[in-house]
């Protein structure tokens, strides 16, 4: 009775030691995943950025500097870019 418990109770150690070595194998796979995705979004991220700063100069670029309007008439503008959406 005692020698069918011991085996037993090594199977299961044995199994858990198993079982915990394939939990490892899998948080490390997935942390890999989460690190090559996390490194993708900050690159399209700062490519993101890029357009936005781009696009902000572009519609500043519309905007007059100087107003043609005769003297008689006032005319203000003001134009502040988004910093993002």
């Amino acid at each position: 009775m005692f020698i069918i418990f011991f085996i037993e109770e090594k199977n299961n150690y044995f199994r858990i030691l198993n079982l915990n070595e394939e939990l490892n194998e899998k948080v490390n796979q997935r942390t890999e995943e989460l690190r090559l995705i996390n490194v993708e979004l900050s690159e399209k991220n700062k490519r993101m950025e890029k357009e936005l700063e781009m696009a902000r100069r572009i519609q500043e670029a519309f905007i007059p500097k100087i107003f043609p309007f005769p003297e008689k008439i006032k005319v203000t503008g003001f134009y502040m870019p988004m910093h993002s959406l």
